[in-house]
C-alpha cells in the first residue's frame, strides 16, 4: 500500500491513459493541489457517490475504485478555481482517505 495525496472529484469518471482538465475550487481541494505541486508528487482522484455534497465525509462518500494522476499543468482562474491538466496513469482501490484541516490523503494499493 502506498500513500499520496487524494482528491475527491463529482459527476468525473477518469480511465487510465487519458488526459483531461479538471476543475478545483474547494478550499481544501484547492490546498491539496498546491501541496501536489509544490513536492511534484503524484495525486489520486474518487468520485463521490453524491456530487452535491459540498464537504464530502470521507471515506465513506467516494467510491473506492479511483485513478492516480500526474499533474501536467495547472492554470489558475479569475473565479479563484484551479484548471487542472491531468495525465491518468493506472487505477487504484482506495483503502482509507484522511482529512486535515489543509488537506487530503489517501492509502490506496494497485
Amino acid at each position: 500500500m502506498s500513500k499520496t495525496l487524494f482528491l475527491p472529484t463529482r459527476d468525473l469518471v477518469i480511465f487510465p491513459g487519458i488526459v483531461t482538465p479538471i476543475y478545483v475550487g474547494r478550499a481544501k481541494s484547492v490546498s491539496t493541489l498546491e501541496s501536489a505541486v509544490n513536492s511534484k508528487s503524484k495525486l489520486v482522484l474518487g468520485m463521490q457517490k453524491d456530487p452535491s455534497k459540498e464537504d464530502p465525509e470521507l471515506p465513506n462518500d467516494i467510491y473506492k475504485i479511483g485513478v492516480i494522476v500526474n499533474i501536467l499543468q495547472i492554470v489558475k482562474m479569475p473565479n479563484n478555481n484551479i484548471k487542472v491538466l491531468i495525465e491518468a496513469e493506472e487505477r487504484v482501490m482506495i483503502e482509507d482517505v484522511e482529512t486535515t484541516d489543509t488537506e487530503y490523503t489517501a492509502t490506496y494499493k494497485t
